[in-house]
């Protein structure tokens, strides 16, 4: 990483995102870094939104009421809305997280209606980062910190494609399922 992720990460978090784009409606509640410099631990909680956790680096272990899980540098998991989850972090984690609600724009739009469903009915478990996601996270942070001109416009444009390489890396290599 060759910039500052914390400043990155505190100009990101200032952004008001309300991104409107194709099928969605996208309200960013948060966009951030969270780096743990100790053992720490995310009592159990929920959202009635949508969050993406990516990790950067470390390890952190995933507690669920029917389960848990171990996420690592390279994967990804999704707390659909309702999933009550808990976090034990190790020292040395660095999770990337995303926390958004998620509205179809168009009730006849199939693939944002597949999309959302898909998103509302993950499976809260480790995927593997096969679609770049975390690097698009990585060039939402520039965008933020750096500040150049459209970098609004485009922070707006790669969450949609950040959100969208998720689905991907869950739906795996198949065609998608719509009419």
């Amino acid at each position: 990483m060759t910039f500052d992720i914390s400043k990155a990460s505190d100009r990101l978090s200032e952004l008001d995102l309300k991104i409107i784009s194709g099928s969605f409606d996208i309200d960013v509640l948060w966009y951030r870094v969270m780096q743990c410099n100790n053992d720490h631990i995310i009592e159990r909680h929920t959202h009635s939104t949508t969050e993406f956790h990516f990790v950067y680096s470390g390890l952190c272990r995933v507690v669920l009421d029917n389960g848990s899980f171990f996420a690592r540098e390279g994967e990804f998991y999704i707390t659909a809305p309702g999933t009550y989850h808990r976090q034990e972090i190790n020292k040395g984690y660095v999770e990337f997280s995303l926390n958004c609600e998620l509205n179809i724009a168009d009730e006849q739009d199939y693939e944002g209606r597949y999309v959302i469903e898909t998103l509302k009915n993950v499976r809260c478990r480790p995927y593997k980062d096969v679609t770049g996601a975390t690097q698009i996270f990585m060039k939402v942070l520039e965008e933020a910190l750096n500040q150049n001109i459209g970098f609004y416009n485009n922070i707006c444009s790669l969450t949609v494609m950040l959100i969208m390489a998720a689905v991907r890396a869950i739906n795996g290599p198949s065609p998608a399922k719509y009419p």
